[in-house]
């Protein structure tokens, strides 16, 4: 693949040991009961070669639905699975931090709680992490899940937005929703003042002269906010951690960067220029709100969040396999940016 900093990575060599290799997977919950079902039985669906899944731990922060009954109903048929309750929300930089107190793994997988993975997208974020060990840190793709109703303003700007995100991040990767991570990357773990958790790793790693490793092929599955509102205070959040992130650390992600915006617009379909200048509208709007939240001293380590009681409108299996509308030329191509 060419790109801005493109690599390839040397294949595994035949006949290596992976057997030490342990993976623990970590699903960060906040009133997740409609798809937390989903999340955790697509983990333990995972068919993996290169490593040992040794537990599926699901943080529960704050949780006030039927999330923990689930959780638990799980916990009672599948040893791997593990329950750690948090009463309050404290944000997920936080609920992150209390998880790797309690983790020895190698490896780490961190998902939020409505995120639903394909059977091989675990196998094929380490696979980079295995075959070199530069390789600190991987994401997947991320796609829309199918509705079975039309969709709204929400999912049409939902599903462009990681249509970007998806050709920004072949130019120079941006890691978002469901990571791999060395447990070395975070041996001190993460630093306080700083709540764009994937962002701030993806500095960790800059900061340690390692390399992030998009692989488009590891496909996983999320759903639209409920609505334009909701989307666009997610996006002022958002800015306003990567503006932070930039005055503490020095790090800015590939999705702030102009140039590698100009080119990923190139990308979109005519018919959807309509959409894209209401997308560009709100996310520029977002980002003048997000620098003055930042200006202001407003802390978004707590977010106002509106979780469905059901994802009934939306095609989700029981092996945790969705579909959605994508086009997958791209995603046959692993993309690698070195920092």
């Amino acid at each position: 693949m060419k790109g801005v900093g493109a690599q390839t990575i040397a294949p595994r060599p035949q006949g290596a040991s992976m057997a030490a290799l342990r993976v623990t997977v970590g699903i960060f919950a906040h009133n997740e009961q409609a798809t937390i079902r989903q999340v955790i039985e697509g983990f333990l669906a995972q068919t993996l070669s290169s490593a040992i899944l040794c537990d599926v731990v699901v943080v529960c922060c704050g949780c006030t639905d039927n999330t923990l009954l689930i959780v638990e109903e799980i916990t009672e048929r599948d040893t791997r699975v593990r329950l750690l309750i948090r009463p309050h929300r404290e944000g997920k930089v936080s609920a992150i931090n209390e998880f790797l107190g309690m983790v020895d793994t190698n490896l780490l997988v961190l998902s939020g709680g409505d995120v639903v993975p394909t059977r091989n997208a675990v196998e094929l974020l380490l696979s980079p992490l295995i075959a070199d060990e530069r390789y600190m840190m991987t994401g997947p793709r991320v796609l829309m899940a199918s509705k079975l109703t039309p969709l709204r303003t929400a999912d049409h700007l939902h599903d462009l937005l990681w249509s970007l995100h998806h050709a920004v991040a072949l130019q120079r990767p941006k890691l978002g929703e469901l990571v791999a991570i060395r447990r070395d990357v975070l041996r001190h773990f993460l630093p306080a003042g700083i709540y764009c958790d994937e962002a701030l790793m993806e500095s960790m790693v800059a900061a340690q002269g390692g390399l992030l490793g998009y692989v488009p092929d590891a496909l996983v599955y999320n759903f639209a906010p409920a609505s334009v509102g909701e989307l666009y205070r997610q996006r002022r959040r958002i800015a306003a951690q990567h503006n932070l992130l930039k005055r503490l650390r020095g790090y800015r992600p590939s999705t702030t960067q102009p140039l590698l915006i100009i080119r990923a617009l190139r990308t979109v379909p005519g018919h959807r220029l309509p959409l894209v200048l209401l997308l560009a509208f709100l996310e520029t709007a977002a980002r003048f709100h997000g620098r003055w939240d930042v200006r202001c001293g407003r802390s978004h380590q707590v977010w106002r969040v509106s979780r469905p009681g059901s994802r009934a409108d939306y095609c989700l299996t029981a092996d945790a396999t969705v579909h959605a509308k994508s086009d997958r030329d791209s995603a046959r191509t692993t993309s690698k940016s070195m920092r």
